[in-house]
């Protein structure tokens, strides 16, 4: 019997490894462009408006400083966090900048939205007219949106006169005598907000117990102590147009003289003479 060799054959399993090969970052990119922030609206807080007419208006009070709120509201795609501020520039019918105020942080935020707002005081003797407001806010990149508004300051009306009684002389005034060289006088000042002019009327001086009088239109008066210009005092209300009565400063002063008649022209008796003289204003136009 033959002897073979006895082969062992043995199977080697063989793992396969992978290679790991170092990673590598790659650059991502993206850009968002900047969207320039745009107002939706602009207006005022709570105000006396009249419902009868259109727009804002403003009623102020003699005296005493009239406060606004104005307030926009804005937008900006990029989100709400993208505003830098808001300006707020309000002005006189004459074009003079009655406020100027700059707001970096808004209210009602959410999204792209949000609301600046400011307050704005007007002076104790506003100008009367239409005040024309601007609203611009920035965003962090510096591009700008704008918007305007407006709103009526309505007319005062108002004056105080200073002094209550006129009296010619100290004493009794001869017949045809006059107080031309010491005129006596009253001051009129002006407390609204628009230009005034003086309307003036009066009545014959007349004596108790006596059928006389002294007319009233030799009572004269003027704006000044020289009675230049000066006119006689008239039974029904005249306005003087050229006595202005302008806002603010001090009191305009009015002069009075009386030219007392003669016993030729008429009968002029010893006695206490008594009328009125009645002031008012009109809006100077």
């Amino acid at each position: 019997m033959s002897r073979l060799p006895l082969i062992l054959c043995v199977l080697l399993g063989l793992a396969v490894v992978p290679h790991i090969a170092g990673a590598e970052n790659i650059d991502a990119r993206a850009g968002v462009q900047n969207v320039a922030p745009r107002l939706l609206e602009v207006g005022l807080g709570d105000l006396d408006d009249d419902d009868d007419d259109e727009g804002d208006q403003v009623d102020p009070s003699p005296g005493e400083a009239r406060k606004i709120e104005v307030w926009a509201r804005a937008q900006d795609d990029n989100g709400w966090k993208d505003f830098a501020s808001a300006s707020f520039v309000v002005k006189a019918p004459s074009g003079a900048t009655v406020a100027s105020e700059v707001e970096k942080d808004g209210k009602d935020k959410s999204g792209r939205t949000l609301r600046f707002e400011t307050e704005v005081e007007l002076p104790e003797k506003p100008e009367a007219g239409l005040y024309n407001y601007d609203v611009e806010v920035v965003d962090v990149h510096g591009a700008k949106s704008k918007k305007s508004g407006s709103f009526l300051v309505t007319e005062i009306v108002a004056y105080a006169i200073d002094g209550k009684s006129v009296v010619f002389a100290s004493g009794p005034l001869a017949p045809g005598s006059s107080t031309r060289g010491n005129p006596a006088s009253l001051a009129i000042r002006n407390t609204g907000n628009v230009p005034l002019h003086l309307q003036i009327s009066g009545t014959d001086l007349t004596a108790v117990g006596f059928d006389a009088k002294i007319a009233s239109e030799r009572i004269r008066y003027a704006p000044i102590a020289s009675l230049s210009g000066e006119r006689g005092l008239p039974k029904g209300p005249f306005v003087d147009t050229s006595f202005l009565i302008p806002v603010g400063g001090a009191a305009k002063p009015i002069y009075f003289a009386i030219d007392v008649p003669t016993g030729d022209e008429q009968y002029i008796p010893a006695a206490d003479y008594t009328g009125s003289i009645t002031l008012g204003v009109v809006v100077a136009r």
